[in-house]
């Protein structure tokens, strides 16, 4: 993996490529070349439909829905969170489930917002990781945790509160920052920081 650096040049011989000269200059030898470009989110039904289009995505109120009657769910759905209040577009499929069965609970029990964190995770051999809420480029980043031993947290901070917390192996530490998120309270950062906090302390109480 190299970062901060694009590629300037491909290098071929006999009909394949063989190497890359990137932008920093370094030249490294390939085997293979795997280009993922992205794609773009399906929008040609809900333009059909005549539904509100914003920011790549249909806009949809705090319970997904688009207009009478039509719902929206997935990566199309430009959806104004009620926990983190800002509109938000994931391209995920653990969203998009939990999309649909906020949906079927709006039609089948009367409309309601849908008020789950995004959340995904992934397991690379001995590494476990997990990602709950919405992290922009506008917050502050929070280390928790011992990043040499692959065992720690990131906060992602704005105007004080949690907005997103990444995990490594660290399981607890970011179910308890989602309820922290969810609670919508300031926090302070060296509290964060420190491995000597017990984080479940910052919570309100059930009276509170």
């Amino acid at each position: 993996m190299r970062t901060a650096t694009t590629v300037k040049e491909w290098h071929s011989y006999g009909g394949r490529v063989t190497g890359v000269t990137l932008s920093d200059g370094r030249r490294e030898e390939v085997d293979a070349v795997l280009i993922a470009i992205g794609i773009d989110p399906n929008l040609q039904l809900p333009r059909a439909l005549g539904l509100p289009i914003q920011s790549g995505g249909v806009q949809v109120d705090e319970g997904l829905r688009a207009a009478d009657g039509v719902y929206c769910a997935g990566d199309i759905a430009l959806h104004p969170h009620p926990v983190l209040g800002e509109s938000i577009r994931v391209e995920h499929w653990e969203v998009a489930k939990h999309h649909g069965r906020g949906i079927g609970s709006s039609i089948a029990s009367g409309h309601a917002p849908v008020t789950r964190l995004p959340y995904f995770w992934s397991d690379q051999y001995d590494v476990s990781l997990e990602y709950r809420g919405h992290a922009s480029g506008q917050d502050r980043a929070i280390w928790r945790g011992d990043k040499e031993g692959l065992h720690f947290s990131v906060f992602y901070i704005r105007d004080g509160r949690i907005h997103a917390v990444l995990s490594i192996n660290d399981k607890k530490v970011n179910e308890v920052g989602g309820k922290l998120i969810e609670s919508r309270r300031t926090v302070d950062e060296k509290t964060l920081a420190d491995v000597s906090t017990d984080l479940s302390e910052l919570l309100p109480t059930a009276a509170g």
